[in-house]
């Protein structure tokens, strides 16, 4: 089969990456396109895959409503993918993008992943109307596309951190220094997608409470797409794209605003808080949390719950360990999801 995956996000990066390889290993023929957004294409290149950037220069259009903004976009989107795919011959179509639009045009089946409900981003609904079958975790609720999901067991971390794909690389951490230091990792986004106007994260004055919190019990190390002041610049670490989930693993407690890195820890055992104005709309989450006790999820408007229980994790050493016990359970109970979307696409 020829198979055309398109995907903007990093996190999509990882979603996909032990599927494009084994489907190569396995005599399939794989395209790639992607668009210049955070570090995506540097991890494409990192992989070795045969690619090509739609958006060398991103989508952002500056100095126009982000609202605008998308809906321009969508229209370049389709142009610049169904110039890309004209003439070629494809099997199958995947993506977490516009590409079933195309799909659609050209009577390609499309594939497309989602771990979102339908009403915590509307904006899906484009994409799924021209999508064949929509990949989701049996939690998401897809609303009136309901008749083309196809459900999985388990979140989709499982498809890069489950034990048969990743291997924690401690050299990673004594390069950074890290290796003696009982360390807690902050992650702060940048909140400037569609979905994220009117959203806030974790502000500057609530990160200088937590570094003054988390330091008396070992290192503070921030992680971020923003920028921050200039005194908390001695706590920032700036890592390669292929690092962050050794750092994630290796850190006692994981505190963030961006709810794909609280999920990423939850499935490696590293306690997390996740502070976000999305509270109690991420099914998946709410799965690490409620079911399997790996993480909190926290409103925006209760910020001393962040700091109370953060507290009560860092204080007990044995707190990771813990979490480790419980992890083991979760990847028992949930299905390894490269190998069911392989499965998927050997049946279609």
């Amino acid at each position: 089969m020829k198979i055309l995956f398109h995907f903007i996000h990093p996190s999509k990066f990882h979603l996909f990456k032990n599927l494009i390889n084994k489907l190569i290993k396995n005599g399939h023929e794989v395209d790639v396109t992607i668009i210049t957004k955070d570090v995506v294409e540097d991890l494409v290149i990192e992989e070795g895959w045969n690619y090509t950037n739609i958006f060398k220069e991103g989508r952002k259009i500056p100095g126009i409503p982000i609202y605008l903004s998308a809906v321009i976009n969508l229209f370049r989107t389709i142009f610049r993918l169904y110039r890309h795919t004209m003439g070629k011959k494809y099997d199958l179509f995947f993506t977490d993008d516009l590409l079933g639009i195309i799909g659609k045009i050209r009577r390609i089946k499309t594939y497309h992943f989602t771990d979102d409900h339908l009403n915590a981003i509307p904006e899906q609904f484009v994409m799924f109307l021209f999508a064949d079958k929509i990949i989701t975790p049996s939690c998401v609720n897809l609303g009136f596309f309901s008749n083309k999901q196809i459900k999985f067991d388990g979140i989709k971390q499982s498809a890069y951190l489950h034990p048969n794909y990743f291997n924690p690389n401690p050299q990673i951490i004594k390069k950074l220094k890290l290796q003696n230091d009982r360390f807690f990792l902050i992650r702060l986004v940048s909140l400037k997608a569609t979905h994220d106007v009117g959203k806030k994260g974790i502000t500057d004055d609530y990160l200088r409470l937590l570094i003054k919190l988390l330091s008396q019990y070992g290192s503070v190390k921030i992680v971020s797409e923003r920028d921050i002041p200039s005194d908390l610049k001695k706590f920032e670490i700036k890592i390669n794209s292929s690092e962050i989930l050794n750092v994630i693993y290796y850190s006692d407690l994981f505190i963030g605003d961006s709810q794909t890195m609280c999920a990423e820890a939850g499935f490696l055992g590293v306690p997390f808080i996740w502070y976000s104005h999305f509270y109690k709309n991420v099914c998946y989450l709410e799965l690490l949390i409620d079911k399997y006790k790996l993480g909190y999820q926290i409103n925006l408007n209760n910020f001393k719950s962040v700091m109370s229980i953060s507290e009560d994790i860092v204080r007990d050493p044995n707190y990771k360990n813990q979490n480790l016990e419980k992890r083991k359970k979760l990847i028992r109970d949930t299905i390894d999801l490269t190998d069911f979307m392989f499965e998927q696409i050997n049946i279609m």
